[in-house]
């Protein structure tokens, strides 16, 4: 069993085993804990999601939810922001205060494998791919072995990182302020780097689709951005369109098309091959909730609790339904199914029409 944020290691949002739906009714939703930020990730039958570090609480909590029995498991370790799973291994960013570590636990003995102390800040989405795990904190980038922690290969990026994608033999880290940098994924060789205007700043994790990067760019002084798009294998820019709203979610694609959504409520399509915009169309709030695909459908949720479906064709919301806090996290597609956690506490799961 595998799980990663974004569902798959190009981060494309992109459930690809799942021909979607309209949610026609609430199935279940199960009280986990208030606040709850993160996105649901999912293996099997079981779903994972973590709770984040606060005032209140010194630990983010792991908590992992039998989607059969509908049930939280009792065993719940420290944890923050996404997971990263691959067999029975689990790794995940772990604070305490002002200092962070990378943990990997053993899900079937419920325990401690390894830990990766000196983190500089926080690592949202770690990743596992071929035995190895990348990460980006806010000054570097690094893989590691997924057997015991060791440091396979280091370098500095000199900025916040908010999320890492790999495709092709790269790896691509979107630095807050300072880029795209792109590395060898065996080797840690810098492959190139592509830098940001200087009005321009950029929270979204990397999209890799078709030899694509994908990312987000939003103007540091007014809500409006530009989504990107640049090779793969150079780095050099594809493509650039202007948006209204960019935004600080990731971008999600599914191949002909890349979706996103910003502070002011405004969920963007824009082509995949040459940027021009499909279509717009406004929800109820504004969001950070990097949307999900399945089929022809597109899900995400907003600052004020609504959850949607918006039919990718046609540009229109087929479907919403509010929950009594935020929707943060990316949803997840599961079976015929589609899960959303608020900040209420709640997991939400929705039967979808075929």
């Amino acid at each position: 069993m595998n799980g990663l944020w974004r569902y798959d290691t190009n981060r494309t949002g992109h459930f690809v085993h799942s021909k979607g739906g309209i949610p026609k009714s609430l199935r279940w939703k199960l009280f986990v804990q208030r606040g709850m930020m993160g996105s649901p990730i999912g293996t099997k039958d079981t779903l994972f999601i973590c709770s984040h570090a606060s005032k209140e609480r010194r630990n983010g909590t792991l908590f992992l939810v039998d989607l059969l029995r509908r049930s939280i498991h009792g065993w719940r370790p420290k944890a923050d922001y996404e997971p990263a799973i691959a067999g029975n291994k689990l790794v995940v960013c772990v604070r305490e205060g002002s200092r962070s570590r990378l943990v990997c636990y053993d899900l079937s003995r419920q325990s401690e494998v390894w830990r990766h102390e000196g983190l500089f800040g926080a690592v949202y989405s770690p990743l596992i791919d071929d035995n190895r795990v990348f990460l980006a904190d806010s000054n570097s980038v690094k893989s590691l072995r997924l057997f015991d922690g060791a440091l396979l290969w280091s370098s500095i990026t000199g900025g916040v990182s908010f999320g890492i994608a790999k495709s092709a033999g790269f790896v691509v880290v979107n630095s807050f302020r300072t880029g795209l940098f792109a590395y060898d994924a065996d080797t840690g060789r810098l492959r190139w780097h592509n830098p940001l205007a200087e009005d321009g700043l950029s929270l979204s994790t990397p999209c890799i689709y078709d030899s694509k990067v994908f990312i987000v760019i939003k103007r540091s002084t007014a809500p409006s951005g530009f989504v990107a798009a640049y090779d793969l294998g150079n780095g050099r820019l594809v493509w650039k369109e202007e948006v209204g709203d960019a935004g600080d979610s990731s971008p999600a694609c599914d191949g002909r098309r890349v979706y996103i959504v910003g502070l002011r409520g405004i969920v963007s399509c824009l082509s995949a091959k040459n940027g021009k915009v499909c279509w717009t169309v406004r929800i109820k709030a504004g969001s950070s909730c990097s949307p999900s695909i399945a089929g022809s459908y597109l899900y995400l949720g907003d600052s004020s609790g609504w959850l949607y479906a918006i039919d990718t064709n046609q540009g229109k919301i087929v479907w919403h339904y509010r929950t009594g806090g935020m929707i943060t996290g990316s949803p997840w597609v599961w079976q015929n199914q589609v899960l959303f956690a608020s900040t209420d506490g709640y997991i939400y799961c929705f039967d979808y029409t075929k």
